[in-house]
């Protein structure tokens, strides 16, 4: 039985590419401040600050949203979503 995990996608932001890192995140966050040295998001209701070089992950398959585990999946699902860990 492989053990898996879901499946993140991450972008750095490089205090250029805020414009970009939220077209990225599909619409889960808003763009509160990005003045090029941090990029500041609303989140469901609280600030995340990710500084020049800093990192933002994505669940779901890179589309923003996080999945919860439904007990079953589609092979295209499972592929999307889950990453199996060498053994």
């Amino acid at each position: 039985m492989p053990v898996v995990v879901m499946r993140y996608e991450s972008k750095q932001y490089t205090g250029t590419n805020g414009a970009e890192i939220i077209e990225w995140l599909c619409g889960t966050v808003d763009l509160y401040s990005d003045d090029g040295t941090e990029l500041v998001l609303n989140f469901i209701g609280s600030r995340r600050h990710i500084p020049v070089g800093g990192w933002v992950l994505a669940g779901g398959g890179g589309n923003g949203t996080f999945r919860s585990f439904q007990g079953d999946a589609s092979a295209a699902d499972y592929a999307n979503n889950w990453l199996e860990l060498p053994a």
